[in-house]
């Protein structure tokens, strides 16, 4: 790159900087050089960046899955292991863990060693446990106004298969 394009990068990218990043690169907003785009740059980088040691600290006390779909949460366990590492019994474990136990449930006759295919099928597991927590208010319904006669038995298994067609695809 010129030395006219990192200038003006460089120039574009120091005026909007934070504060807080811009105190982290101050001794390269106070001298730039040839480079100073790149070299913005790259300090921001190492500036942000996780040590390895914060790396592991944050995937071994991230929060359990919350409302997250587990194959997010496996994107964000990721970003924090170098490639390979992911294929890990170890890292399966820690994956699993964070999961609702009704999840694992569904998972403990899987081959852990493909955590990408885990995270697929725990995203379907999730679903349907999802769908069916869903149901359940139905269900107590449709309970509690049937009389004991065919026809309000009738008419609540036709709600909950209504219901049922209305939802998503299984």
């Amino acid at each position: 790159r010129s030395t006219a394009t990192q200038r003006e990068r460089f120039a574009l990218v120091a005026a909007v900087l934070p504060e807080a990043s811009a105190r982290r690169v101050a001794h390269i907003l106070a001298a730039p050089g040839d480079n100073s785009y790149d070299d913005l740059k790259a300090a921001l980088l190492v500036a942000h960046q996780l040590t390895s040691y914060q790396k592991a600290e944050k995937l071994f006390s991230s929060e359990p899955l919350g409302d997250r779909r587990p194959s997010e949460l496996l994107s964000e366990m990721l970003e924090l292991v170098h490639p390979g590492e992911e294929r890990s019994r170890l890292f399966a474990m820690l994956f699993l863990r964070r999961l609702p136990a009704a999840v694992r449930l569904q998972l403990t006759k899987d081959d852990h060693e493909d955590v990408r295919a885990l995270a697929d099928k725990a995203d379907r597991c999730a679903a349907s446990i999802h769908r069916h927590q869903q149901l359940l208010p139905v269900f107590a319904a449709t309970a509690d106004n049937c009389e004991d006669n065919s026809e309000s038995s009738e008419f609540s298994v036709a709600a909950v298969g209504s219901y049922r067609g209305s939802g998503s695809s299984q």
